[in-house]
């Protein structure tokens, strides 16, 4: 199940859009994207994995590990956050139908 939303906010949410987003410029063109912003030490971005280094600060991750760095949230809070912002359903993290808990 969270394999599943995890593989479709990746589909529809590119790194890149997602750290620009949060105010970290970066190149449009080139696999690795070096943002040059004064205090972001080394941010890095390779578009072609979909991953982020940030080498002053000893941090690297996916679209998921970046939004739980920056916002505070563990993986499900920044899964939640993202699905949100890929207009995809919240991830129902129990497995069960939610038409079947409605029911109960």
């Amino acid at each position: 199940m969270a394999d599943d939303i995890v593989e479709q906010i990746k589909a529809r949410l590119r790194i890149e859009d997602v750290i620009q987003g949060d105010g970290y410029p970066l190149p449009t063109r080139g696999t690795y994207r070096k943002c040059t912003t004064a205090g972001t030490g080394g941010l890095i971005v390779n578009v072609a994995k979909q991953m982020y280094y940030w080498n002053a600060r000893a941090e690297w991750g996916d679209v998921i590990g970046w939004v739980e760095k920056r916002k505070g949230l563990d993986f499900k809070g920044a899964v939640e956050e993202l699905a949100r912002k890929a207009n995809l359903p919240e991830p129902n993290w129990r497995g069960e139908d939610q038409v079947l808990v409605w029911r109960r």
